[in-house]
């Protein structure tokens, strides 16, 4: 983010520049002050419009039970409209994270942003190697039979090509990994929301599947893609389980 800001201001300077001294030979001593004043006010909302505000405490997650997949056995369809709620520590972000397709060997698993970057320019790619690599040691094997299958390899790929946008807007820690809240916007589906599960590894962060049966996770995700996500505060995390209301 600091390197293509300044890469802008470099272009800001290259061109005000360039303009000044047009103007010097015009001897317009009027039009380089003005030019000053809009480079600089050019410069500065640049600066305010890519500026990050953090907000970081407990994030409550909140959704009606319906939205669940892992629902309780012999649920009473009354109880599907109640709501179940957890907290886990995190943050989100103002403005969100824009997340952009990359080449596979511009892959930078060190940071979250890139771990994603990489998780979606290669489902877009169709690189069956790739989309395994995203993933932990663990899942691999798994993941590699799931998209042999070239029907589902197509699928996924033909989806990921309709996203217009990605973006990161938060994240919350559970069981030492980072559940990531991104928003993508597609083409003829709008905005869809998930959460995806990610693991520090030794090759930087990669998708993890240990979540699936999940109950806290499962509320989260429900909550991302159909329910509420706020900061509760500041204070220090509750315990990290699932809790029921009907309010």
């Amino acid at each position: 983010m600091k390197k293509m800001y300044l890469i802008i201001l470099v272009f800001i300077l290259i061109g005000l520049n360039s303009v000044l001294s047009k103007a010097k030979s015009e001897n317009s001593e009027n039009k380089i002050e003005d030019i000053l004043q809009g480079a600089t006010k050019t410069a500065l909302e640049y600066k305010l419009e890519k500026s990050e505000k953090v907000e970081i405490g407990e994030i409550k997650f909140k959704v009606k039970k319906a939205n669940l997949w892992i629902k309780e056995k012999n649920t009473d369809k009354k109880k599907l409209n109640e709501f179940a709620e957890i907290t886990l520590p995190g943050k989100l972000y103002n403005p969100s994270k824009r997340i952009l397709t990359i080449e596979k060997k511009e892959v930078n698993r060190n940071t979250i942003e890139g771990a994603v970057a990489s998780v979606f320019s290669a489902n877009k790619s169709g690189d069956l190697d790739w989309i395994v690599d995203n993933f932990i040691d663990k899942d691999k094997e798994k993941i590699k039979s799931i998209f042999k299958d070239k029907k589902i390899l197509d699928q996924s790929q033909k989806d990921t090509e309709k996203i217009i946008s990605t973006y990161i807007y938060g994240q919350a820690d559970y069981k030492g990994s980072v559940l990531v809240f991104i928003e993508q916007d597609y083409i003829e589906r709008g905005k869809i929301k998930e959460s995806l599960a990610l693991k520090k590894t030794e090759k930087g962060w990669k998708v993890t599947n240990e979540f699936v049966d999940d109950k806290t996770f499962d509320v989260v995700f429900a909550a991302v893609s159909a329910g509420e996500v706020s900061l509760k505060g500041k204070e220090s995390p509750k315990e990290n389980s699932v809790k029921d209301s009907k309010s």
